[in-house]
């Protein structure tokens, strides 16, 4: 197995994880660097990483690096999002301190933004026999667990300090008072499997 990090700290942290695996390389550099061994691979494996790749260099950095009719597998996560009415209480939050942010998409949004991901496999025409699942998942996460949470995306790093304390505090009122102190979530998750033409 191959595994391409970009990031030096987490190909740090995978180098570590690892260790048990010696059959397990770990290579510091980004798809697009990677010096791929043609027709070496029998799947290519990415999880909610082959959207930030150029579509015309991804698929076909992928499909050469796949032996004769192997696969390429791309994972999903799409967004946490709250329920449509904690949302609703939310939004006010979000219009005061970063209407940036507040975007909601539903399942039927989220079901499209996943079917598209998929059909962009067909469309570079280098893959077929395309298979695909998505699963809902529900869960339930106390206030303060789901803004440090946030805290790690990177659209909220982007604020100032007071902008995001601010925003973050607001948050938190709108669940306690909305939510008793909880905020219920769901996401959709899918896979994409295609074989290379």
């Amino acid at each position: 197995m191959v595994c391409i990090e970009p990031n030096p700290d987490f190909y740090e942290m995978a180098l570590a994880n690892c260790t048990s695996y010696p059959l397990v390389e770990v290579i510091n550099k980004s798809f697009e660097e990677w010096d791929l061994e043609p027709e070496s691979f029998d799947a290519v494996v990415a999880a909610s990483s082959m959207h930030w790749i150029p579509a015309e260099i991804g698929y076909a950095k992928a499909s050469s690096a796949l032996k004769r009719d192997g696969y390429l597998i791309l994972l999903w996560n799409k967004e946490l999002q709250p329920s449509k009415s904690m949302q609703d209480a939310l939004s006010d939050v979000y219009r005061r301190e970063a209407p940036s942010l507040g975007r909601y998409e539903d399942r039927a949004t989220q079901q499209g933004i996943l079917n598209g991901l998929g059909q962009m496999m067909l469309d570079s025409g280098l893959f077929r026999n395309l298979v695909t699942a998505t699963v809902e998942t529900s869960l339930t996460y106390a206030a303060d667990h789901y803004l440090s949470l946030l805290t790690t995306d990177s659209s909220y790093l982007q604020f100032d300090h007071r902008t995001g304390q601010a925003l973050l505090a607001g948050l938190r009122q709108c669940i306690m008072e909305k939510g008793g102190g909880d905020i219920q979530l769901s996401y959709l998750s899918a896979y994409h499997i295609a074989q290379k033409i």
